[in-house]
């Protein structure tokens, strides 16, 4: 899943990441490239989850 979420918002926009028990947080260089992807990128993030739970 973390590949994935890599590709969505591009690997060279990743600043920094964290996470905790039940949340990831990451840290993007421009923001604006979420706005661009927003309506796809939540539902391929869906679709990745599904398929990881399945495992």
């Amino acid at each position: 899943m973390s590949k994935g979420i890599a590709i969505l918002v591009g690997w060279e926009n990743i600043q920094g990441v964290a996470h905790c028990a039940t949340r990831l947080k990451i840290v993007l260089n421009d923001t604006c490239i979420l706005d661009i992807k927003k309506s796809s990128m939540w539902r391929i993030m869906n679709q990745l989850l599904l398929r990881d739970l399945k495992k």
